[in-house]
């Protein structure tokens, strides 16, 4: 009966997905040819490739944890959809994935504001690289703002950008960054490369008409932008603004300044 035949629709289903997935890394071979030739990618194209880039590693991390702790490969994949390769992924296991990052991006946020009010409050002597009066100033001025572009302008404001440890943190979680007990220099890495995928996207976003783009793609925008909405008119609106705050520091080719706003418009977001 259908009991029988479970072993073999799985069996399909994998071979399917299977040759989804090298039907996507051969259309990702043609992309970078067309890169390496100099073609400035719309965004389709961009995000195309950066999944299947992305695809690659999660599959060497699936078939690692495959050959050598086989027992718990299908657990970690329940606990940890983000894992499997994008061919894989069913339309559950994607929004479960979007719904994961946006939590860890709000619980590093969460756990900076906590440490502010504390701060705010019992004013301790300040750590050598961590929250200091003016950081914990700015901060407060950011969350009480009337606007979205008033907080981007106050946390620009703020002093210098090297980021004191709590926020590094964040931050880190925020760009899918490694774990906390990991050195440092691991979290300003993985800032700097998130920030960079970033800007590099909202370049591509730009030589994009936005309402020819599938709503898979516009979701994968929004969501790595903290702009996840249940319509699409409401994440074209997002992209939109997140476009035009960013757009002044992209023009004056201000490397630290873009960081920065990218990174307050993405705390902002979230």
């Amino acid at each position: 009966g259908a009991a029988a035949l479970a072993p073999a629709r799985a069996a399909g289903g994998f071979l399917v997905r299977s040759r989804l997935l090298v039907a996507e890394q051969r259309a990702a071979q043609a992309i970078r040819v067309r890169k390496k030739a100099g073609e400035l990618l719309d965004f389709a194209a961009y995000d195309r490739l950066e999944a299947a880039n992305e695809d690659l590693g999660k599959l060497v991390n699936v078939v690692w944890l495959a050959v050598y702790l086989k027992l718990y490969t299908p657990l970690a994949v329940y606990f940890y959809p983000g894992m499997l390769p994008s061919a894989f992924e069913t339309p559950a296991l994607r929004a479960r994935r979007f719904a994961d990052a946006e939590a860890r991006r709000r619980k590093g946020l969460d756990g900076l504001i906590a440490k502010v009010d504390v701060l705010a409050l019992k004013r301790p002597t300040p750590k050598v690289g961590g929250l200091q009066p003016e950081h914990v100033e700015a901060c407060v001025e950011v969350l009480g703002a009337p606007s979205k572009k008033r907080a981007l302008q106050s946390a620009l404001d703020a002093p210098g950008f090297q980021l004191p440890s709590e926020a590094l943190l964040a931050a880190s979680r925020a760009l899918d960054g490694p774990y906390s007990v990991l050195p440092k220099w691991m979290h300003r890495r993985a800032v700097r490369k998130g920030l960079k995928t970033l800007a590099d996207g909202d370049a591509a976003l730009r030589r994009t008409n936005l309402d020819e783009l599938d709503t898979a793609c516009l979701e994968s925008a929004c969501a790595a932008r903290g702009l996840l909405r249940p319509t699409r008119p409401e994440m074209r609106k997002g992209l939109d603004e997140w476009l035009a705050l960013n757009a002044a520091a992209d023009a004056a080719a201000d490397e630290a300044k873009q960081q920065g706003t990218r990174l307050a418009l993405l705390a902002i977001n979230t």
